[in-house]
């Protein structure tokens, strides 16, 4: 017997002598031993007298009634609308926004320095054939999903980029991905992370890695750049003007 039997066996012993030792109880035999309620009259108090205290008629005063008329009230014109007459004509001014200044920043000034690339041959690139959209059931609206499934190097996407040539670059955890019509190509560079793509004027795509610097993929010369110079960031954009804009966490930002 270990210590785990001793609380069934306890309540097994109480249960059992509740049982076999128990006795009724007894009632009471004779009930005149409750005392019967006793009853007393009731009466009233006797009377008293109050003490008013009189005060003098002279001691309250009149009260001073003023006139109201209410035509007699100074007023003035109310406009509901809450228009309020121009007292000069309004001075029409053009406005031009491509003649504004860029910026109060002299960027010329800036002191420049040389970019570090690596230059590569874009490889072979792996073409598959998009498989059919799949129903999201889980949707409230009518939704098609694209993943892994139907051809995509991973169902997690990081950044999506149109470009002008009609073509949906579309990078994912594991590759990055060009999407034409119902053809998909991929590329077998290991980019890393990266969650914004831009393209310049020349058609060029730059990606922006959080860790491996930035890449710039020329598609009709096969060849990529990779440039060293900049720290770990995640934003590129094109300006109008052609110029790139690098952002980094830790060394401001760069134009290119």
């Amino acid at each position: 017997m270990t210590l785990k039997h001793l609380p069934v066996i306890f309540s097994c012993l109480m249960f059992s002598g509740c049982w076999f030792f128990s006795h009724p109880v007894s009632m009471p035999l004779n009930e005149s031993e409750f005392l019967k309620p006793t009853q007393k009259p009731f009466k009233f108090t006797g009377t008293r007298k109050f003490k008013w205290n009189e005060v003098p008629q002279d001691s309250i005063h009149p009260g001073h009634t003023i006139p109201f008329d209410i035509d007699k009230l100074p007023s003035r014109p109310f406009n509901p609308a809450g228009m309020v007459p121009i007292l000069k004509p309004l001075v029409q001014t053009s406005f031009q926004y491509d003649k504004l200044p860029d910026t109060t920043l002299n960027l010329d000034a800036i002191p420049s320095e040389r970019l570090v690339y690596k230059t590569s041959v874009l490889g072979s690139i792996k073409k598959t054939s998009l498989g059919q959209a799949k129903l999201k059931a889980e949707s409230f609206n009518t939704s098609f999903e694209y993943s892994d499934e139907q051809g995509l190097a991973s169902q997690s996407v990081e950044s999506i980029l149109h470009t002008r040539d009609g073509q949906c670059w579309i990078f994912t955890s594991r590759g990055l991905s060009i999407l034409n019509g119902e053809s998909l190509e991929t590329f077998s560079t290991n980019y890393g992370d990266c969650f914004f793509m831009a393209e310049d004027t020349l058609g060029q795509v730059w990606i922006r890695t959080i860790k491996n610097g930035v890449f710039v993929i020329n598609r009709k010369a096969g060849i990529q750049k990779q440039i060293m110079n900049f720290q770990m960031g995640v934003h590129v954009r094109v300006d109008k003007k052609g110029f790139v804009w690098v952002g980094s966490f830790g060394d401001g930002l760069y134009k290119i």
